[in-house]
């Protein structure tokens, strides 16, 4: 019921913006997290106020970290999930011009090359790429798992 709420939200074009809908993403995760033994260090100091972006965008990006979340519940045996952004400008124009974020563990990590592409990080990888986004994933056996992605700020390469 929370994720629909969190989802009715993020479509509702009358609001605030991608840091109203993760704040309440923020809030939801530290209680479902917390429930776990596993706790959230959230740190989107080097992105401030995100100008306002479509609903289908911002939908795009809390689905992508509510599955980055939800594979670590599933498969990392973490105790610590840090989830932060960064807003990157353009250098020429001093405009953002793309957001980066990052869901890093400490859990129990994995072999990339051994691994197999589950749907979770098939999703993942396709909800990236259809913001027309990159996605870069680092882990190693017994040192946790980071995600990596960035998404551009301008509207139109959003599909569909």
């Amino acid at each position: 019921l929370d994720d629909l709420r969190l989802l009715i939200d993020a479509s509702d074009v009358h609001s605030e913006g991608l840091n109203d809908i993760l704040a309440r993403l923020r809030e939801r995760l530290v209680r479902r997290l917390a429930a776990l033994g596993i706790t959230l260090e959230w740190d989107f100091t080097r992105s401030p106020m995100l100008p306002p972006l479509s609903p289908s965008k911002s939908i795009q990006i809390l689905r992508i970290l509510q599955e980055a979340v939800t594979n670590v519940i599933k498969h990392a045996q973490a105790r610590h999930v840090v989830i932060a952004s960064e807003r990157l400008d353009d250098p020429a124009t001093g405009q953002a011009a793309r957001l980066l974020f990052e869901v890093a563990d400490d859990g129990a990590g994995f072999d990339p090359a051994n691994a197999s592409d589950g749907r979770g990080l098939r999703n993942l990888r396709a909800r990236i790429a259809e913001l027309g986004g990159h996605a870069h994933l680092d882990s190693t056996p017994g040192g946790g798992c980071r995600l990596r992605f960035d998404v551009p700020m301008s509207e139109h390469t959003i599909s569909g």
